[in-house]
């Protein structure tokens, strides 16, 4: 005897009933699994997030510390020689500025340019020879000076603020048997300095460190590394009745291969840009693929 359609159709919804009864079991567990998955996640990311403030915080008070210690430096006896992979430099005044280069091939860049400024002619010559004076007095000097590495060194202008001496600069090695003290006098006359401008550099960075921003926009796999600047100074001098503006400029140019630091290797691998990096070197550093 054929079983009456009423009764296929109770047990066949029933048997629907009960498989939706079953899906809905295993899809709630699922999704309480991915909940749990995911509070441990964001759990983890936050104690991630925690922990790299507090690394920044402590290396952030590091750097502030080493300033502090550079400031301290009158001369080159008194430079620490620090360590590590990273370029350390402290520039906060308008005289000197003291630094450290880690392993690598490095050269300091030294550009002096001087000018006349505006000011009144001398009365008691013609406008036509005050302007030819003033000419004769533009020009500019360079210096690419070879460091050793793994040492600190201080920068120095040399010149007086109140005494007529001739203007310069001088650079001195924590280590002198391997970097003899240097000085380098500009082809001036003596000065007397009577004003001055500088900018503030402060610099904890990896030589030829690639910012996550570079490495994402960059086109192609070459990265062209650019001078790290470490001091710009300005000083007003006069020679008779011409005023003259003396600016001195300070990079630092390393021949080590381009890295990225690894908090911004982070930020490459977020943002689906981690085919851009290199082994990991140590230090806090990943090589930077340029092939």
């Amino acid at each position: 005897m054929m079983p009456k359609f009423a009764t296929v159709l109770f047990v066949c919804t029933l048997a629907v009933m009960i498989a939706g009864l079953g899906w809905v079991g295993m899809t709630r567990r699922s999704i309480a699994r991915d909940i749990v998955q995911l509070r441990q996640e964001l759990e983890s990311l936050h104690k991630s997030t925690r922990l790299e403030k507090t690394l920044r915080a402590q290396f952030d008070s590091d750097v502030d510390l080493i300033a502090s210690v550079f400031d301290q430096c009158r001369t080159a006896d008194d430079l620490p020689r620090l360590g590590g992979h990273r370029i350390i430099s402290n520039a906060d005044n308008g005289e000197s500025v003291a630094f450290y280069v880690p392993q690598g091939g490095h050269q300091l860049g030294v550009r002096c340019v001087w000018k006349p400024t505006a000011g009144k002619a001398n009365s008691a010559t013609s406008p036509e020879a005050d302007t030819a004076t003033a000419e004769s007095l533009a020009g500019e000097s360079t210096w690419s000076i070879p460091l050793v590495a793994e040492r600190s060194y201080l920068f120095d202008r040399v010149g007086s603020w109140n005494v007529v001496q001739p203007i310069g600069w001088k650079l001195a090695c924590d280590d002198e048997s391997s970097f003899p003290v240097r000085t380098e006098m500009l082809p001036l006359p003596p000065l007397r300095a009577n004003g001055g401008s500088w900018s503030t550099y402060r610099r904890a960075v990896f030589p030829n460190q690639v910012n996550f921003k570079v490495l994402g926009d960059a086109t192609g796999r070459a990265f062209i590394a650019s001078p790290l600047r470490l001091a710009e100074w300005s000083r007003y001098c006069r020679i008779d009745d011409v005023g003259l503006k003396i600016e001195f400029e300070l990079t630092l140019t390393s021949d080590n291969p381009p890295v990225v630091s690894a908090t911004d290797a982070e930020v490459c691998l977020i943002l689906s840009k981690g085919d851009r990096l290199g082994d990991y070197l140590g230090g806090g550093r990943y090589a930077v693929r340029t092939h």
